[in-house]
């Protein structure tokens, strides 16, 4: 299987959100790829964020260039010349920031992405942030003369969505560890390894010491 492919099978056979170490784990253990490489959680994380899986994002979007409102526009397009969408509906998950310091971290699924955002204008995060970024599995359509474009809310994965959600969610809380967020991912089973240092690097630590030492006796 390709990645992608992997990545699906194992998402459909889930109960509940999954880090992508668990992801990784399942696919080796089922053998859905002849081979992994080096990092193949590195790769997971990559192939979930970057082919296909996420289908459009949106980038340090600033709070005040939005008329809020239960249902706002939430406006973007690829280039200058590129139709307008407006992504109210879209579905993913959203980080908001404070200037440039991600401050929160939320999740769009039976609700789109814009009623979340307008939530965080009236409730305890109103005042904590300015900017936001967003990353959607909706794709994007053009009427059939295109002269207008939308997201496709008809739009069928082949995988749990939710799921997707959800594990996106938890990655990113975990690896931002943002201040307003008040627990971890949901359902985030992965474990946690701490760092251990190496001891070669702690004996060439000692070993420097003692040259600084022996030149500070010595004068040489």
């Amino acid at each position: 299987m390709t990645w992608r492919d992997a990545i699906i099978k194992v998402l459909q056979g889930s109960n509940s959100a999954m880090s992508y170490t668990e992801i990784t784990d399942s696919i080796i253990e089922n053998r859905l790829r002849d081979s992994v490489g080096s990092t193949p959680a590195r790769t997971v994380s990559a192939t979930i964020t970057t082919t296909g899986l996420i289908n459009a994002f949106g980038m340090f979007r600033e709070r005040d260039s939005v008329r809020w409102a239960a249902t706002p526009r939430l406006l973007g397009r690829q280039k200058q010349e590129s139709l307008t969408v407006d992504f109210c509906k879209q579905i993913g998950v959203y980080l908001l920031y404070d200037g440039f310091r991600v401050v929160y971290v939320g999740r769009a699924i039976n609700q789109g992405l814009g009623t979340h955002l307008f939530q965080h204008t009236t409730d305890r995060l109103q005042r904590r942030w300015n900017r936001f970024s967003w990353f959607g599995l909706f794709p994007t359509i053009d009427n059939s003369d295109n002269t207008r474009a939308s997201i496709n809310t008809h739009y069928q994965p082949d995988f749990d969505s939710s799921v997707l959600i959800q594990t996106l969610e938890a990655l990113l809380i975990e690896g931002l560890e943002p201040p307003q967020n008040r627990k971890r991912g949901d359902d985030f089973n992965a474990t946690e390894f701490l760092q251990v240092k190496d001891p070669r690097v702690e004996h060439e630590g000692l070993l420097a010491q003692l040259d600084a030492l022996r030149e500070k006796i010595t004068g040489n």
